[in-house]
């Protein structure tokens, strides 16, 4: 039994039927597929158990569908003895997945420090939420916190921009774990409304301190979201997808569809 891409009509003039009986064999299986496949960068979202707050999971994902044919001859006397059609669907998500912490809305802050108010990207906290509820939310939805916390003021994991451009395959981002396995705070100001009435407590930035007369420094969180829509339109470029597609076709041929094949065809042989 060979499996081909594409298949020449059961009654053509390719000796078909005359090769297989040169071999020896009794019975041939004839495979016409019909095969559509793509590649997109997927997004989903999912609650981490606070009002307006969710984490996106972005990742590249080929998927694809094929109608077989399978028509199965016997060579003694060219009897058709079953004539049916399958259908065979699959997905290959890529190995990279870029988790983003992403932020709800936009406000005018303007915290200690600042000479005017900036407009910055923020995550409002729920009325009766303190940090460490948010903390615990975070950490129950999955998100580890980086060691340095978020009002430390320490720098985080990501203190200086990667070289993005170093990077411009699939196969490369499957190897760049530092980046790959991070959660990405794409939000500038964290926002309390202790008492939900409007008036708002702007805590900390993503990395810097906003109270306390430390100067809230936006770099960091900057940098973290230069850094993830980098990586976005690396996942998204024709070379990433050309690679993807080419693994996913790949498998897609030997392994699912080889598979569906053999356990429609089993029951006709034994």
């Amino acid at each position: 039994m060979c499996l081909h891409d594409t298949a020449a009509p059961v009654n053509d003039d390719h000796n078909a039927k005359d090769f297989a009986r040169g071999h020896g064999a009794e019975l041939m299986l004839h495979i016409e597929p019909a095969t559509t496949w793509s590649s997109s960068l997927t997004s989903t979202s999912r609650p981490l158990g606070i009002d307006s707050w969710e984490i996106e999971d972005t990742s590249l994902q080929s998927e694809g569908s094929s109608t077989l044919r399978l028509v199965l001859i016997d060579l003694s006397d060219d009897t058709v003895l079953s004539d049916t059609s399958i259908e065979v669907s699959a997905f290959l998500s890529s190995d990279t997945v870029l988790h983003a912490v992403a932020p709800t809305g936009n406000t005018a802050v303007q915290g200690p420090g600042m000479n005017a108010p900036q407009n910055l990207s923020v995550h409002t906290v729920p009325a009766g939420t303190d940090r460490y509820t948010l903390a615990r939310s975070l950490s129950n939805a999955g998100v580890t916190l980086p060691q340095w916390g978020f009002e430390t003021g320490a720098e985080p994991l990501l203190n200086s921009p990667e070289d993005l451009r170093l990077f411009t395959s699939r196969e490369d981002l499957d190897d760049f774990s530092r980046i790959g396995e991070h959660t990405f705070f794409l939000f500038d100001a964290i926002v309390y409304d202790a008492y939900g009435d409007g008036n708002h407590t702007y805590d900390y930035t993503y990395g810097q301190y906003l109270a306390e007369g430390f100067e809230g420094r936006l770099a960091t969180s900057a940098m973290e979201r230069q850094t993830y829509n980098a990586m976005r339109n690396i996942l998204s470029s024709p070379e990433a997808k050309t690679e993807l597609e080419e693994r996913f076709m790949e498998l897609f041929y030997k392994t699912y569809i080889g598979d569906r094949v053999a356990e429609a065809v089993a029951p006709l042989l034994f």
